[in-house]
């Protein structure tokens, strides 16, 4: 860089340097079409022309597909990532250009119009391949990918209202009896034992975590959310203790007060309110990231993590936002990965997961 900055006086001022090293010379190739198209139809003297910026082209294909190796290599994304859709095109439009070389070169000139037509047709077949793992091709692939519009998704939605408890408000005290009573610390206390880290979870930070509805409706039925593996629901399971609707205010007041302000900040740079604009990409992103590789969204996806549909109801965005952030240190021991997601990634996603509710949700 600091070479090519003397070489190019200005070029700090323009950092990304892939648009003008790789995206406009592979511009070369719908040259060299237009080229060859002419040569044939009308202009035998542009023959040679075509065939060198053709060349030229195949040469910036290659360097093209090169710099997108290193940059799937250096940047985490998912298997199914906008950068692995151009991977993938990438190295088939490379493979293609290759083997045209050497009959392209045998073509000398345009007099034979049928062989000739052979040229002009493969650069057809080439520069749609192209045109599929560019930016728009990925994006298209991503817009059936991503997830579903979420029910309601109102940007100007009063999230601080959504955050209030629907419930009736509890006595916290109670509510820390009966879960002593309970014995609710030898399942989801720090030192559980019973089954594997985050299975049940621990609930130190709950209130942080879960919203004071969702609680409340849970502990009035519980039903199973988390996969221990693949298709396999863990071997503990939330009891029905049949609580009275006075008992599990009470309880979810206690809850509620069970909180990590440091950790999860409701007014950080992730929090409500998210424009339209936000959640659509996060919409995006899912695709992007094959998010539901582990996870059922819009009723497709594998039954590792916990489903998607209506997490919106369950989840605080400073959780899911953490969580996204550093997933490891939010769940110890998930087998969920760190994908080194950027801050507005991070914000888009939180922004689309916090809207995704069950269509009989009111927004």
């Amino acid at each position: 860089m600091p070479l090519l900055e003397r070489l190019l006086p200005g070029i700090s001022n323009a950092p990304n340097l892939h648009p003008m090293l790789v995206h406009f010379p592979i511009v070369l190739l719908p040259a060299a079409l237009v080229l060859a198209v002419l040569a044939w139809w009308s202009r035998p003297n542009w023959w040679s022309a075509a065939r060198a910026v053709f060349l030229i082209g195949v040469v910036f294909l290659v360097i093209a597909g090169v710099s997108g190796l290193v940059a799937q290599a250096r940047i985490a994304h998912g298997p199914h990532s906008a950068v692995s859709v151009h991977r993938q095109f990438m190295l088939a439009a490379g493979c293609l250009a290759l083997l045209l070389v050497w009959p392209i070169l045998a073509i000398r000139s345009p007099a034979d119009r049928r062989r000739a037509v052979w040229f002009p047709a493969s650069l057809v077949v080439l520069n749609a391949v192209l045109v599929l793992g560019a930016d728009r091709g990925a994006m298209v692939s991503l817009q059936f990918r991503g997830g579903p519009i979420p029910t309601g998704a109102v940007p100007e939605r009063d999230w601080s209202a959504a955050r209030s408890p629907a419930v009736r408000p509890g006595d916290p005290e109670a509510g820390a009896r009966l879960y002593a009573r309970l014995a609710c610390d030898s399942c989801h206390g720090p030192d559980r034992r019973e089954e594997a880290p985050g299975i049940p979870p621990g609930l130190e930070t709950v209130g942080s975590r879960l919203r004071a509805e969702w609680m409340h409706d849970y502990l009035m039925n519980p039903h199973p959310i988390r996969w221990a593996d693949q298709d396999r629901r863990p071997e503990v399971r939330m009891p029905d203790f049949r609580f009275t609707n006075d008992e599990a205010d009470d309880l979810v007041a206690f809850l509620s007060q069970q909180r990590d302000s440091t950790l999860y900040d409701i007014h950080g740079p992730d929090a409500p309110p998210y424009t339209e604009q936000e959640i659509e990409r996060g919409r995006l992103l899912i695709g992007e990231y094959n998010c539901r590789g582990c996870h059922v969204l819009g009723g497709i996806g594998a039954h590792l993590g916990p489903d998607l549909d209506s997490v919106g109801e369950r989840l605080n965005p400073e959780y899911i936002a953490r969580l996204l952030r550093a997933p490891q240190r939010v769940v110890p021991g998930t087998s969920m990965r760190d994908f080194g997601l950027w801050d507005d990634e991070i914000r888009c996603l939180t922004a689309y997961v916090a809207a995704l509710r069950s269509p009989s949700v009111s927004q």
